[in-house]
């Protein structure tokens, strides 16, 4: 059997493997003893402890389900999830990234190969970030689908607060010849069209909607823990949370800092429906208590009024949250003042919906 080479792939200057890419390669390699690659058992039975907090193991059973069989400690934290059991395809990269992610992994199992690269991202405080890969594919018994093994290392310093939100591309990209030879072709170099920009206002709705399904998982409804856990800060101060007590209750649980600023005070704890006319709080009441009986969300466009007297306009999204059975249901809302509040002015009051638009998360939406 030949050694191994790389082989370029996107890029058109070859790149430099890492070390602790190098590290995995020759991990891989130690186990598979003359065979064309190891057997998913040998790699479970034999990790390297160095490695394997930075190590995900997916099943590649078909082109559109690729589910996370492994997700390392060091990767929970990068990310700030675990995505155990999970499809790998969308749970880190928005549409139109994870066709070329499912077509490289159709790519690795069935040549086979392995390809080293590095992946563009995009943290929860909007920068930009790399991250050193490496994705070899390893045998299973006879009738079980293919698996991938990865080694994944951010190589962007973030910062304390900051995590891995969403994976948008491929950087420098090459493929790893094993002894089967490589694709003569890779994937479209253009992979960005649909990333989202976390730090760009007309995209704020988009990225709260996306984190939120991205929370759910295969679920109808993510939990409220793991919204909690899991924050965009970026988002975050234009985001409260309300428990649905009652119809005539809808109490803050949470309200960010930036609407607190908004509404000139902090109203954690009190009724959203006291600071709006009667008839407006029946809508917003009836509207949230729909979203979490058919498990969708709403987009809404509300009059606003400053203590002066001016009018302005306020866009919000909402989804559902889910609590402990038997408690007080939730409902999550990024909000927006569509226009700058220049003068410094407080809102007072809500006065009236110029939109409610329904948005379908599966479960169809109401009549």
């Amino acid at each position: 059997m030949r050694a191994l080479t790389l082989v370029l792939w996107l890029n058109p200057m070859p790149r430099k493997i890492s070390n602790r890419c190098r590290e995995f390669l020759d991990h891989w390699e130690s186990l598979r003893g003359g065979k064309v690659m190891p057997s998913l058992q040998d790699f479970l039975d034999h990790p390297n402890p160095d490695l394997q907090p930075s190590v995900m193991i997916t099943d590649i059973i078909s082109r559109t389900e690729i589910p996370i069989r492994l997700f390392g400690t060091a990767l929970v934290k990068l990310v700030r999830a675990d995505p155990t059991g999970r499809n790998f395809i969308g749970t880190f990269s928005p549409p139109g990234v994870s066709d070329p992610f499912a077509d490289m992994g159709q790519v690795l199992t069935s040549q086979p190969c392995g390809t080293s690269n590095i992946k563009n991202a995009i943290t929860a405080n909007g920068h930009d970030a790399e991250i050193d890969s490496i994705t070899l594919p390893l045998s299973t018994a006879d009738g079980s689908p293919p698996c991938l093994a990865g080694y994944f290392q951010c190589v962007t310093e973030l910062e304390p607060d900051d995590f891995i939100y969403q994976v948008v591309g491929y950087g420098e990209s090459m493929f790893v010849d094993i002894g089967a030879g490589v694709p003569t072709s890779g994937v479209s170099e253009n992979l960005d069209e649909d990333a989202v920009d976390v730090g760009s206002d007309a995209d704020r709705f988009r990225t709260f909607e996306e984190h939120w399904r991205l929370l759910r998982g295969e679920a109808m409804v993510p939990k409220l823990s793991d919204f909690l856990n899991r924050p965009i800060p970026i988002l975050q101060p234009n985001v409260t949370i309300l428990d649905l007590v009652s119809a005539k209750m809808l109490r803050f649980r949470l309200i960010g800092t930036s609407i607190a600023e908004t509404f000139g005070m902090d109203a954690t704890g009190q009724n959203i429906l006291d600071f709006m006319p009667l008839a407006d709080g029946k809508v917003l009441s009836e509207v949230s208590h729909q979203i979490v009986a058919h498990c969708c969300g709403v987009e809404i466009k509300t009059d606003v009024v400053t203590s002066t007297g001016r009018s302005m306009v306020s866009g919000s999204v909402g989804f559902p949250l889910l609590r402990k059975a038997g408690e007080t249901e939730c409902v999550v809302w990024f909000n927006a003042i569509g226009e700058p509040n220049t003068y410094g002015e407080p809102v007072v009051s809500m006065s009236g919906f110029e939109r409610v638009a329904w948005i379908d998360a599966g479960a169809g939406v109401p009549d």
